[in-house]
């Protein structure tokens, strides 16, 4: 599997190996579900994943370990969640920027931007 839509499931928790063995997935869309957590370690094994979109569920937090290895990521997408803490974990960083970054407003994007910016080391 390279692409996996998962959208409009109704999907409220993920078990944290579920995509472990999806060593080649590239693309994971689960948006409009219920999920409001994301294990930090839930991509872990998915080092070619380059589109994640968790839009529209009800994650009020977001951990930056999630990101941790996923050096071809280009984009995320968490609109329409309700983020209220994404969680800024310092140390040295495995990944490359990330391109695109969708949130609902201008003050969450910014936000998300430069403790992204400050977790990868870039200034």
């Amino acid at each position: 599997v390279i692409i996996w839509e998962l959208d409009f499931n109704r999907i409220k928790s993920l078990e944290t190996t579920l995509f472990y063995s999806m060593r080649k997935l590239e693309s994971l869309s689960l948006s409009n579900n219920l999920l409001s957590n994301i294990s930090p370690e839930q991509f872990h094994q998915n080092m070619a994943l380059k589109s994640l979109s968790l839009a529209n569920n009800k994650l009020e937090e977001l951990d930056f370990e999630v990101f941790r290895g996923l050096r071809l990521l280009e984009e995320v997408d968490i609109q329409g969640n309700e983020l209220i803490s994404v969680e800024d974990v310092t140390g040295s960083s495995d990944m490359t920027i990330i391109e695109k970054i969708e949130t609902e407003s201008a003050t969450s994007v910014q936000k998300f931007l430069n403790m992204l910016q400050t977790f990868l080391g870039i200034d």
